[in-house]
């Protein structure tokens, strides 16, 4: 349950605008549960907002090695790309 409510955190504090203070608390997320699909891609939204696109793209590309292929972590994924090439 903690480790939920610290992921609910980290999403909280990006959707309120305060990506730099999510993501050390998401980067824990990760520490403590590197196979969380949810954490890691909350992890990548967060690095996509502060304009770490390539750490985004790592995030999610290993999000979604874990899970069956989902809409969001696709879409965002190629908004990334396309901000790249």
């Amino acid at each position: 349950e903690h480790h939920q409510s610290r992921t609910t955190l980290g999403w909280a504090l990006l959707n309120a605008g305060r990506a730099t203070e999510a993501l050390p608390v998401l980067e824990e997320q990760r520490r403590r549960a590197p196979d969380d699909p949810r954490v890691l891609y909350a992890l990548g939204s967060t690095r996509s907002q502060l304009g770490d696109q390539a750490g985004a793209l790592e995030a999610l590309d290993q999000a979604l090695a874990l899970i069956e292929p989902h809409p969001f972590p696709t879409l965002l994924m190629a908004r990334i790309r396309a901000l790249l090439a």
